[in-house]
């Protein structure tokens, strides 16, 4: 269903280092791409250059949407301790003009919080919050890297009941995880990079079904 986002013939260099070889990729429409691989393979360099941020993405880089149609919600942002979660809410309500973001629809688990500073509130509390705040603005592909980094089990489940409803409206989904054994099998994309190369690129259920039926164990810690 649509173009597929592609990267081709690609190589990854950091200060002379060369950490991707000549690799290529596909990203599947309608389902959570998960980017994994051990911590210093690339993969958040990757995202990086997907997201376009400096306005300098490869040519390798095929049928991405343009910067102004992505969301990139990466592992340190910067938020206001201080401000109340109202605040915040307000402040990126504000920044985007194509915003769904509204006080009369916030879920229950954030209206619960909304005079409490964005400080004093747990890690699952400011992951969920964040995440449902970047979705709430229209674009055309999401990029989270590291969302569920540090989170119990029922905030990730949150946090995916909100991927894949995104999913379900169309949108495109990049994401970088250590972990994925609670993802939807046949909802998942996977890219796994080791030793500068693309060691797998397919579904889900393809890949636990390749790693169980050699009896590998799987490490990407």
């Amino acid at each position: 269903i649509g173009i597929k986002m592609q990267i081709k013939d690609f190589n990854l260099k950091i200060n002379q280092q060369l950490l991707l070889d000549n690799v290529s990729m596909s990203f599947a429409n309608q389902k959570l791409n998960l980017i994994i691989g051990r911590n210093g393979v690339g993969k958040t360099l990757l995202l990086d250059l997907i997201s376009d941020l400096d306005h300098n993405r490869p040519e390798n880089f095929h049928d991405f949407p343009k910067n102004s149609r992505i969301i990139y919600h990466s592992q340190g942002l910067p938020f206001i301790a201080e401000a109340t979660v109202k605040d915040t809410i307000t402040l990126i309500g504000d920044l985007s003009e194509d915003s769904a973001i509204t006080m009369e629809h916030l879920p229950q688990k954030i209206r619960n919080n909304l005079n409490k500073p964005f400080g004093s509130l747990s890690m699952g509390e400011r992951r969920y919050l964040t995440i449902w705040l970047f979705l709430q603005i229209e674009r055309d592909l999401y990029i989270f890297d590291e969302p569920f980094a540090n989170l119990d089990l029922s905030v990730i489940s949150d946090i995916l009941s909100l991927f894949y409803d995104k999913l379900d409206q169309g949108k495109q989904l990049i994401i970088t995880s250590h972990q994925f054994d609670f993802l939807v099998p046949e909802k998942t994309q996977i890219i796994f990079i080791e030793d500068k190369q693309i060691k797998f690129n397919d579904s889900l259920t393809a890949f636990l079904a390749y790693y169980h039926s050699f009896g590998q164990a799987f490490d990407i810690q």
